[in-house]
């Protein structure tokens, strides 16, 4: 695990030397901010209405799914420390968060909610959710929050979260199709 940790560490080295600036940092800080309850009030605000009704629903069980097994279950279990506290030379460039680092529930939450939006088939939504969630992982990294195996961990359980509750949905739908 240590191999890891230097590798994620020189990463966010990487990261820090070429890519901070004045207005990036803005544009991250901001996505990042906003990222976790966006997805919450884009799901509250979908049920109520008709059209979006189902994939809001779906995203809000992903969503829900992710928040279990990242906060309630693996980052107590886990305990890896931020990247701030075990490098002094990564400091954060957002309030220092007080929970453990693995994995990254930002990362996670976003792809879990965007799988409920995803399952329509359009292809320009589809890629504008996915870069949209991919910029909330990424600003984890360039915020110096989260190590990048942090991050990749959070988004495959966010995929996977999100897999579970279209799988939930494709069942709930046939149960229904064969009640009528």
């Amino acid at each position: 695990m240590e191999w890891l940790t230097q590798v994620d560490a020189e990463i966010l080295r990487f990261i820090q030397t070429h890519f901070h600036n004045q207005t990036l940092t803005m544009v991250m800080t901001t996505v990042s901010l906003f990222s976790a309850s966006i997805w919450f009030c884009l799901g509250v605000i979908g049920l109520f209405f008709k059209k979006t009704r189902e994939s809001a629903l779906y995203s809000l069980v992903g969503l829900a799914l992710s928040f279990i097994i990242v906060h309630l279950i693996l980052k107590p279990w886990i305990a890896r420390p931020r990247p701030f506290v075990t490098f002094s030379d990564l400091e954060p460039l957002i309030t220092k968060p007080k929970s453990f680092s693995f994995p990254s529930g930002h990362s996670a939450s976003a792809f879990a909610a965007i799988g409920g939006y995803c399952s329509k088939r359009k292809p320009l939504r589809i890629f504008l959710l996915i870069l949209f969630a991919s910029s909330i992982a990424f600003s984890r990294l360039y915020l110096e929050v989260h190590y990048p195996s942090d991050v990749l961990v959070g988004i495959l359980i966010g995929i996977i979260c999100s897999f579970f509750a279209n799988l939930m949905r494709k069942k709930a739908t046939t149960s229904i199709e064969n009640m009528l």
